[in-house]
């Protein structure tokens, strides 16, 4: 059989063999082998490629992620069986200004919040979630030095940046606290004479304010 050109819809009957697609495209048809007919081998691979396979599943890497504004990252798509027929896969964004996606599924991070990437293979689905988080740009202080007498008070105001950073929590630190103590909310207590840099760290961004203490002191 050599030679000869088979095309969809080809009733087999016409090259004599009682065979018709029906029976080839069925979904219970065993795919055709050379025990049953004596096809040669070049006709036996066209014949068995004109078997449906249907996708039974698809899956991604990941079915969850995290990335920062301004990152990327390729999502791979699992189709199975892997011989099915057709294995185009199709990616969607449910919130796009979030993240979106390209369609080889490579998602980029636009904003901060959660999107939900969809990836489809005829029909057949599977999803990532993506958090998008917005970096720490800086931070500052509301002064960068100030004066206190012994047992004086100030509080140290702290401003994050961007104003819609995803973790704005703050630390503060005294380089002497035998001159200053800060606690967590920025209040400065001066306890002794002398100077001392306060200084504030949100996400390893910094800023810092120098105190310095007089001798005279408050009651």
């Amino acid at each position: 059989m050599s030679g000869v050109t088979f095309t969809k819809g080809d009733n087999l009957i016409t090259y004599g063999f009682n065979v018709n697609e029906e029976h080839l495209l069925g979904v219970n048809s065993a795919l055709l082998d050379k025990t049953l007919l004596p096809f040669d081998e070049e006709t036996l691979e066209y014949l068995n490629g004109l078997k449906t396979v249907p996708v039974a599943s698809i899956s991604l890497s990941k079915t969850t992620t995290s990335l920062s504004v301004g990152e990327s990252e390729l999502l791979i798509a699992t189709v199975l069986p892997e011989d099915a027929n057709n294995k185009t896969v199709k990616f969607t964004s449910a919130n796009a200004s979030v993240a979106s996606v390209d369609p080889n599924g490579r998602v980029t991070a636009n904003a901060g919040g959660t999107a939900i990437i969809t990836a489809n293979a005829s029909g057949k689905t599977a999803t990532c979630s993506v958090t998008v988080t917005v970096p720490v740009s800086g931070v500052t202080l509301n002064k960068t030095e100030t004066s206190l007498n012994i047992g004086g008070e100030e509080v140290l105001v702290a401003t994050v940046l961007p104003s819609n950073a995803s973790n704005k929590s703050v630390s503060f630190t005294s380089s002497e606290q035998s001159v200053v103590t800060v606690d967590s909310s920025g209040k400065v207590v001066a306890v002794g004479e002398g100077n001392a840099t306060i200084t504030v760290t949100a996400s390893g961004k910094t800023a810092t304010c120098m105190v310095t203490v007089n001798t005279e002191e408050i009651v």
